[in-house]
């Protein structure tokens, strides 16, 4: 994932919070960089999908990936934060911030995958403009997944302080674009998902070696 800091008083930000340093407005330095998680509800679209040009949902994914640095699920090199943050109703999964990775994760069945394969967020639009067109994605797995290709959209998200995107602790207000893909539900099982993302010279690959594993109900008494 990528994301550009135009910052403006608060790299994305939507309210200032923290001290008077995390106020101050950071360079705009105009490189990409790959980058939540609340517990809300994001319903699958139609079918399998889930509608990742929503504002609901690409706030409830950058939600999840400012996280702390400690439990970031971008910078996680094995996969041991994967459960961290999850959202009601689909299973976040990330790239990196540059390179690649290979996670290992427990994933409840019955839940649609979805992330992006790469992505941009700014507090100018003007830098989504022939992003979508110049990048390029793919995602391999057993189901089918759905490729959308998301050209601008406009969200507040929070960030945790501390998270290793470099966006000020609070909420944010962007600009939102990339290729992003969902895929499943899964039946319960094993699961291989490799993601790559390729904007000129950036690039990131994620392999995700999923287990699949049927949820306990509750039962009444």
């Amino acid at each position: 994932m990528l994301k550009r800091t135009t910052i403006v008083m608060l790299a994305l930000a939507l309210t200032l919070l923290g001290c008077a340093a995390e106020e101050q407005t950071p360079p705009s330095t105009g490189e990409p960089v790959p980058s939540t998680a609340s517990s809300t509800h994001v319903p699958p679209s139609s079918g399998a999908g889930v509608d990742v040009r929503s504002a609901r949902f690409q706030a409830t994914w950058w939600t999840w990936a400012t996280s702390r640095e400690e439990i970031n699920p971008v910078v996680d090199p094995t996969g041991e934060q994967c459960a961290k943050g999850q959202p009601d109703g689909v299973w976040l999964v990330a790239g990196t911030f540059s390179g690649t990775v290979r996670r290992r994760c427990t994933v409840p069945a019955g839940v649609p995958i979805a992330g992006p394969l790469i992505n941009l967020a700014s507090t100018d639009a003007d830098d989504c403009d022939g992003f979508v067109a110049a990048a390029e994605g793919t995602v391999s797995t057993d189901a089918s997944p759905e490729v959308t290709a998301v050209d601008t959209a406009r969200f507040e998200f929070v960030a945790e302080r501390g998270n290793p995107a470099g966006f000020p602790a609070g909420r944010n207000e962007v600009f939102g674009c990339g290729i992003w893909f969902s895929a499943g539900p899964f039946s319960p099982g094993r699961q291989l998902l490799v993601l790559k993302g390729r904007h000129g010279d950036f690039s990131v690959e994620a392999t995700y070696d999923l287990t699949i594993k049927a949820t306990r109900r509750r039962q009444g008494g």
